[in-house]
């Protein structure tokens, strides 16, 4: 009952509040601030810096208190700075004594300034989205706010739009540059246009240049006073808060002509007397302040901008617009979000412990006239504001948080290129995130991602070359293997393959939250890629033509291709998760360096073991059992091979098959070698036929070098292909990463054809270090025309059967480049092997004997690109 009468008691006195409060409402940025309080959530919505102000300032607050500078005060070396400074920058002429307001913040400048100027019924032009301190200004003062929009993505002002917002009680127009929300600075043609409407029309300009020292990418500032005919019609408000960290300080000015300075000097004593003085005090030592310290805020602050960007595009946000100024950014949600900003920002507190700000509340819907009022305004909820103005830490808990949210991405497959997002409006191929919250009734936090799919053509596109060679090779020897030097269409296959490894790693793990928790999952995937390739190359597998399977241990093939395709993933993962400091953003090429350079290095050390024991380990003398007389007229159980060298690359004294027969055993090897097909050992060369007379004596030896050493230098194709995988994730534009893959591509095929012309010949049995460049090279520059076609010009239909191949990339090679899918089909009969499926359709043994598809390269006898 009392309740009730008091609760009648306080809706009658709620009468009595003035027209001009009962228009305010409470700031939706500070409701969210309290909330991220309450929630114990990180706060990106309010645009403070969690971090310390510079310390020279903060002592000269302590000392001005400790000095007693405690009491009502002006200090006037404030003005005689800032004119000082003004005059500097922009080149305008003020004077200290009567063209400067000291204030507490800029916020209080602005509104002294607003209700020196406005009276009731006149009217404001603010550009639209805006900060929500001005209209709430302009409408306390009895003005009408009239929203002029901004074009959405880039945020240009449309001349057209602002003339038809102009009418008689036009008095003043208001510009924030650069921008908060939306971290946009205003052209020089813009604020042309603005300085002649205000010059014809006879308006004043009254500007926000708070964010005037944070701008990026060599933007520059410039105040709307200083174009002509504005100084005298211009109030400038500014303050200490956001340059020096100091948003709680409240000291900030108003820069305007001696009789509008003067009435909101009036209001700003009527209203608060002065300005916080010991804070007034230290204001001097910041605006002394030497050109050092604002090169290195922009650097900062650009450095957490990229950071942030790149970070909540890998969430899915479209960042089609790089802020150039202040520390916000304006995100936008994708299409295929079902989530407006309110939703996704309460998902965001929920389920990430984030809190960001709505993009709807920095929009406007009384728009200046009919015409802009009836267009599409759907956009203006689907942005959220960010700031980022945080310390690194508070930033890395971000990354964090958000990273909970994403699905794992296998290694072979669904390689996501999340920052292809920005400036990229076009892509259709998502990869949605599966919901795994607690709340099922609200759509899932996570934002479909996008897939690369340059990437998945350019597997698809090593696949079948891959078929291809192995069915097509036998008919045609110029596409098989090459003997022993030199380079064919086969032999970029498994270069191929180890490059897409590389760049996909590049992808997956260009954020880890727990190097730990990354090295078991790197371990596991590569002894599972390990364990797939003794079943599909080990011989366990006979052929389409037989029914029986298994493999005898004591000659099991240990060492096929996907064996060395997991040691190059796991070395080039390995060094990804441990190699790199995180902790470089990078804004240069020096950075670049920097970041990746322990990497490098190892990298360096890799190819110089492989180096060193390629040229420098001794070669003794071999022998093994040859019992094959269908293959040769000589009969000899036990043949001898002369080496006693160091530094040869022929195919029977190399370094290289040394190591795999001792770690090995000769059982154990690939049993078909390629240098069967030399000259030497070949009257049909560089196909396989009778032995030519007084060929030598290791033409007889029936295995080939498997490649424990050559895998060293196979990893370092991973590493080329991670370096591609870091241009992809550190540079947005399509410009930048085409040149940037060109020029590393174009160097590799330079450095691979010199190194050949110095002597090191291309051998993919050694993996030399010319054929490792020689191949990175090609590798890069096809993903280059790929990702041109299929990401840029968007050339996709040609490509859907190579796409599709490179999602399934594994499944693939093992049912079609091992044969265990023709196997199934042709490997059953009834009766008799003639009834085989295979033998039932004639055109089936005109193909077999055609391209010689009897040849497999997953067990026994092989000729295709993978057999190695």
């Amino acid at each position: 009952m009392i309740r009730r009468e008091m609760k009648e008691e306080n809706s009658r006195m709620e009468g009595k509040l003035s027209r001009a409060a009962k228009k305010l409402t409470s700031s939706p940025i500070q409701e969210l601030s309290h909330l991220a309080q309450r929630c114990n959530a990180i706060n990106l919505a309010e645009g403070f810096p969690d971090f310390p102000a510079p310390l020279h300032i903060k002592n000269a607050a302590v000392s001005a208190i400790n000095s007693d500078f405690n009491q009502y005060r002006h200090v006037q070396g404030i003005c005689d700075l800032v004119a000082k400074t003004v005059k500097e920058t922009h080149g305008l002429d003020i004077d200290p004594l009567t063209e400067v307001a000291i204030c507490c913040g800029q916020t209080e400048a602005f509104a002294a300034a607003i209700f020196a100027t406005i009276d009731p019924g006149d009217q404001v032009i603010l550009f639209d989205p805006s900060y929500e301190t001005y209209q709430g200004c302009v409408t306390m003062a009895g003005g009408v706010p009239i929203h002029v929009p901004l074009d959405p993505p880039h945020w240009t002002l449309d001349p057209n739009k602002l003339l038809r917002s102009l009418t008689e009680r036009t008095k003043a127009i208001i510009l924030n540059s650069p921008h908060n929300p939306t971290g946009k600075v205003f052209t020089k043609d813009e604020l042309e246009t603005i300085a002649g409407v205000c010059c014809s029309r006879d308006c004043l300009a009254i500007t926000d240049e708070v964010y005037e020292h944070i701008t990026y990418d060599n933007q520059q500032h410039i105040s709307l006073a200083s174009f002509p005919g504005m100084q005298e019609r211009t109030i400038i408000t500014s303050s200490l808060s956001k340059t020096f960290s100091v948003t709680g300080w409240r000291v900030g000015w108003a820069i305007a002509p001696a009789f509008l300075a003067s009435a909101i000097r009036n209001i700003h004593v009527t209203a608060t007397d002065s300005a916080p003085a010991p804070f007034q005090e230290a204001a001097l030592t910041a605006l002394r302040s030497p050109p050092e310290y604002f090169e290195s805020l922009r650097r900062d602050y650009q450095s957490k901008r990229d950071y942030i960007i790149k970070l909540l595009a890998e969430v899915g946000f479209k960042i089609q617009f790089i802020p150039q100024g202040s520390f916000f950014l304006f995100a936008e949600l994708p299409e295929n979000c079902p989530l407006s900003d309110v939703e996704f920002v309460k998902k965001l507190i929920l389920e990430a412990g984030v809190v960001a700000v709505p993009g709807q509340g920095f929009f406007h819907t009384n728009l200046s006239s009919n015409e802009v009022s009836n267009e599409n305004c759907s956009y203006q909820k689907r942005y959220i504001r960010f700031a980022f103005c945080k310390s690194e830490a508070t930033l890395t808990l971000v990354s964090e948080r958000l990273e909970e949210e994403e699905a794992g991405r296998p290694l072979l497959g669904h390689d996501v290129d999340s920052s292809i997002l920005i400036a990229h409006q076009n892509e259709d191929t998502i990869l949605p995130s599966p919901p795994d919250h607690t709340d099922k009734s609200l759509p899932s936090l996570s934002v479909p991602r996008q897939r690369l799919v340059s990437l998945d053509v350019f597997r698809g596109l090593t696949v079948a070359l891959m078929i291809l060679v192995d069915n097509v090779g036998r008919a045609f020897p110029s596409l098989n293997h090459s003997p022993w030097f030199g380079v064919t269409l086969a032999d970029f296959v498994m270069p191929f393959f180890l490059f897409v490894v590389g760049v996909s790693i590049g992808l997956v793990f260009k954020k880890v939250s727990s190097k730990p928790n990354a090295t078991k999952k790197v371990i596991t995937r590569t002894i599972k890629l390990f364990l797939l390739g003794l079943l599909l190359q080990g011989g366990y597998f006979h052929g389409r033509g037989h029914l029986t399977y298994g493999v005898d241990l004591s000659k099991i093939r240990w060492f096929g291709v996907l064996q060395r395709i997991s040691i190059g993933y796991f070395l080039a993962s390995i060094s990804e998760i441990w190699l790199v400091d995180n902790n470089i953003l990078v804004d240069s090429p020096a950075a670049f360096v920097r970041k990746y350079s322990i990497q490098w290095m190892f990298s360096i050390l890799l190819c110089s073991m492989y180096l060193c024991l390629l040229y420098g380990l001794y070669v003794p003398d071999w022998r093994f059992k040859h019992s094959n007389l269908l293959w040769s007229g000589r009969v000899s159980m036990i043949q001898n091979v002369h080496c006693e060298v160091r530094g040869s690359l022929e195919p029977p004294c190399n370094a290289v098959g040394f190591i795999d027969r001792l770690v090995l055993g000769e059982q154990h090897m690939y049993q078909r070698p390629v240098y069967r097909r030399t000259k030497e050992c070949s009257v049909n060369s560089p196909d396989y036929g009778p032995l030519p007379p007084d060929s030598p004596v290791w033409c007889l030896a029936p295995f080939d070098p498997e490649g424990i050493l050559s895998s060293l230098m196979a990893a370092i194709t991973c590493f080329m292909g991670l370096q591609f995988g870091h241009i992809l994730v550190l540079f947005q534009g399509h410009k930048q990463r085409v040149l940037l893959w060109s020029v590393f591509s174009f160097s590799l095929l330079l450095i691979g054809y010199l190194l050949e012309i110095l002597g090191i010949p291309l051998s993919k049995a050694l993996y030399t270090l010319s054929y490792m460049c020689i191949t990175a090279g090609a590798s890069g520059m096809v993903l280059t025309v790929i990702y041109y076609i299929v990401d840029i010009e968007y050339l996709r239909k040609p490509t859907v059967l190579l796409q599709w191949m490179g999602m399934n990339a594994l499944i693939v090679y093992a049912l079609a480049a091992c044969d265990i899918f023709p196997a199934v089909i042709q490997g059953f009969y009834w009766g008799s092997p003639e009834n085989n499926l295979e033998l039932t359709f004639p055109f089936l043994d005109s193909y077999k004997v055609l391209f010689g598809v009897e040849q497999l390269n997953c067990y026994g006898p092989a000729t295709g690109p993978l057999s190695k």
